[in-house]
This record gives C-alpha cells, structure tokens and sequence, in this order.
C-alpha cells in the first residue's frame, strides 16, 4: 500500500473514531433527557457494541487499527500509551489525561445510560398506572 493510500486510510478511521465518540456521547445526553424508545435502542447499541469491543480488545480496535495503519507509513507514529484520546487531547490542546481517566470516563457514561435507561422505564409504569383504566 503507497503512503498515501495508508495516510488516507488513517485519516478515515479517525473521523469514524471521532464521529463514534460524538455518537456515543450525544446518544447518552439524549437518552438521560427524553424517553424514546428507538434513541434508546440506538444507544443500546452504540454502548455495548463499545463496551464489549473495549473488552474483547483489551482497548478500542479503532485505535489500534489507526496506529497500525499510521506506523505502515511513518515508523516513529505511536498513539500514547495506545488511546486515542489521550494521544490527540495531548498533540493538539497540550491536555495530558491518563488512560486509565479516559476509562473512568467510559465507565461514567455506561453508569448515566443505565440509570437513564431504568429511569425511563420508572417513568413508563408510573405512566401506566396512572391512566384510567378502561373494560
């Protein structure tokens, strides 16, 4: 593969990684703020399907790939201590964040999505029980 093939490849894992973590955290904000059922079937799925690939993967597989895409072509590239988002919250805004932080942050939105998803469901008895019923 040219260079430049590896370089535009990299480059499109990136923006799926960034439009995967802006999916995930905008399904969790709205899924802790309305209670619809398909957002939260979305969220489902973008939430497990993240926790079990961080588990499976010991990391995110995005991150992996990208590195490995980016060192075929640049041999000193390195993620720091293999994450995305420590590596890029470094490079660009000089932020320094452990991974183990970033784990925290994962674990943090998997707690809001589990009390917003048994919320919503409080919320829907609650509504049935409360209309009148009717036979």
């Amino acid at each position: 593969m040219s260079e430049a093939t590896c370089s535009y490849l990299a480059d499109f894992v990136f923006i799926v990684h960034i439009i995967w973590i802006a999916l995930l955290l905008i399904s969790t904000l709205t899924n802790l703020l309305s209670s619809n059922e398909k957002l939260e079937k979305v969220h489902l799925a973008i939430l497990t399907a993240t926790v079990v690939s961080q588990s499976i993967f010991l990391g995110c597989p995005l991150t992996t790939l990208e590195s490995a895409i980016r060192s075929k072509y640049n041999s000193s590239f390195s993620l720091t201590d293999g994450s995305f988002m420590v590596h890029y919250l470094n490079q660009w805004f000089g932020v320094k964040v452990s991974p183990a932080a970033i784990t925290l942050m994962l674990l943090v939105v998997f707690m809001l999505s589990t009390v917003g998803f048994f919320w919503s469901e409080i919320v829907k008895v609650t509504k049935q029980e409360a209309e009148p019923k009717r036979g």
